[in-house]
């Protein structure tokens, strides 16, 4: 791709697809047609958008805003859905319609092709610890439930599908992204690109859809035509390490501090327990993180932020003290049943009993049909757990290919210990913990998160002595106060 780059009007196009706003237009693109339900109208601007990143830069990070926000696509008016409480529209099976996405759909993945093609050949591609544990991860999972009596095609079906997703995204991110500090910022303006979309879309559906009913939240009205609050739960989880990083990387990096708030509202306003939970964790991590990054002002400042906000949410505790007491008291209620997870988790291991080497498979139980379509079966049962999942489907076989796979994730943060990599690891354990009481690793759009995440993660395992280690950054930022006293 690089003789394209002689010509003035391609790297134009280079500069303007590598801008930092180009996220926020996307993000614009996706309300404007959310609302007005011209889905196909983002369909093709994000299939010509990740085509004109391939075509022209040579490192693809730009392409992140299309992985972040095409999951955000359909609209409530056109969403196919067939859960209760949704529209069912048949938008996406009209034939002029699907045969727009299949074409729109070739050219975006036939251009990814040629790029992990040509990172093959150029030698950019490497194979790593990582790859290497993700490609048997993916190589075990053809084998979920072979020897169960629910064997069937649709388990190597879907396990087809994981395997394209995983170490497609996976190669293609791994031969065509430069790790350097654009890129990571990059990253991170994506993530508030995304988060501006999920703030407002929240807003006008608690206005619009009547989320509050005689004082008390509904949460199974927090819907929107690409998935349920859940969904909407991890994405805000995801985003929350964002603002922290550019808080750490920007002088006067307080006001993204405050930005922190917005995401943590956002998810806590989603009404979804394991956001709650996870998502707590991943803002007090990355919280703890900026105040060890940065030195002298930078860090008061953010205390003073960080403690107005502490008192606000004291005054709130204090002024809504009775609804927040029943909030918690439905919320211990609804943990102690895992809202029907422990049954779901019971019978999942049950099942791992029977079949504990290569377990029952993904189709040992279907969750629902696809509607009238004639797409029978076509949604495995999930069991809102990574780990009670891979046990029940694939065995210690396919656990142990999982664990395995973790660890070398691990080993290489510890490899090559920067602040840049840290902040890829806090967006990534946004997907892992929140999966491990949901389904999302296992679902389309947060799979391909993952993948190009870590992607990039494994771009930046070797250690490189111009990057800036933890340590270094803290005291590049020491200096740097001294400096300006």
């Amino acid at each position: 791709m690089e003789c394209l780059a002689k010509y003035k009007a391609v790297l134009f196009l280079r500069k303007i697809l590598s801008s930092k706003f180009l996220p926020f237009v996307s993000a614009a693109v996706v309300l404007l047609n959310y609302y007005l339900g011209w889905d196909v109208v983002s369909i093709w601007y994000f299939s010509l958008l990740g085509v004109g990143i391939m075509l022209t830069c040579k490192d693809v990070s730009p392409i992140f805003s299309v992985f972040m926000l095409m999951g955000l696509m359909v609209s409530e008016k056109n969403t196919p859905s067939i859960m209760e409480g949704f529209n069912t529209s048949d938008y996406y099976t009209r034939p002029y319609i699907l045969s727009q996405m299949i074409v729109a759909i070739a050219l975006l993945v036939g251009m990814a092709v040629v790029r992990i093609a040509e990172s093959i050949i150029c030698k950019r591609f490497k194979i790593t610890p990582i790859f290497i544990s993700l490609a048997v991860f993916v190589g075990v999972l053809f084998l979920n439930g072979i020897f169960s009596e629910y064997y069937t095609v649709m388990d190597i079906v879907f396990a087809l599908f994981l395997a394209i997703v995983f170490l497609g995204i996976f190669s293609f991110a791994c031969g065509n992204v430069r790790a350097d500090e654009d890129t990571y910022e990059r990253i991170a303006y994506c993530l508030l690109a995304l988060l501006s979309v999920l703030a407002i879309e929240l807003v006008v559906n608690y206005i619009k859809d009547g989320v509050i009913v005689n004082g008390e939240i509904e949460r199974t009205r927090i819907r929107f035509g690409w998935g349920t609050y859940n969904n909407f739960g991890l994405y805000a989880t995801i985003c929350i390490p964002a603002p922290f990083y550019l808080a750490a990387k920007h002088k006067n990096g307080w006001i993204f501090s405050i930005v922190s708030f917005i995401s943590l509202a956002v998810a806590c306003f989603s009404m979804s327990r394991q956001v709650w939970l996870m998502g707590s964790i991943i803002y007090v991590v990355s919280a703890i993180w900026l105040l060890v990054c940065v030195k002298g002002r930078e860090r008061i400042f953010n205390c003073i932020v960080f403690g107005a906000a502490a008192v606000t949410l004291a005054i709130l505790l204090g002024a809504m003290h009775r609804q927040i007491f029943k909030l918690f008291s439905d919320l211990g209620n609804s943990f102690s049943t895992g809202s029907g997870r422990t049954e779901l988790w019971r019978e999942a291991m049950e099942k791992f009993l029977n079949y504990p080497v290569f377990g029952g498979g993904f189709y040992s139980r279907t969750l629902w049909v696809w509607g009238e379509s004639g797409f029978a079966n076509i949604l495995p049962r999930m069991y809102h757990n990574t780990i009670v999942q891979l046990l029940e489907c694939s065995g210690i076989v396919g656990f142990g290919a999982y664990f395995a796979h973790r660890a070398t994730t691990v080993v290489s943060l510890f490899k090559n210990f920067t602040a840049d990599r840290c902040f890829v690891a806090f967006v990534i354990a946004g997907i892992l913990l929140t999966s491990l009481l949901d389904n999302h690793i296992f679902y389309l759009f947060p799979t391909i998160i993952y993948s190009m995440l870590l992607g990039v993660f494994t771009v930046a395992e070797k250690r490189d002595p111009a990057a800036e280690t933890v340590k270094n950054y803290i005291k590049k930022n020491k200096e740097k106060e001294i400096h300006a006293a």
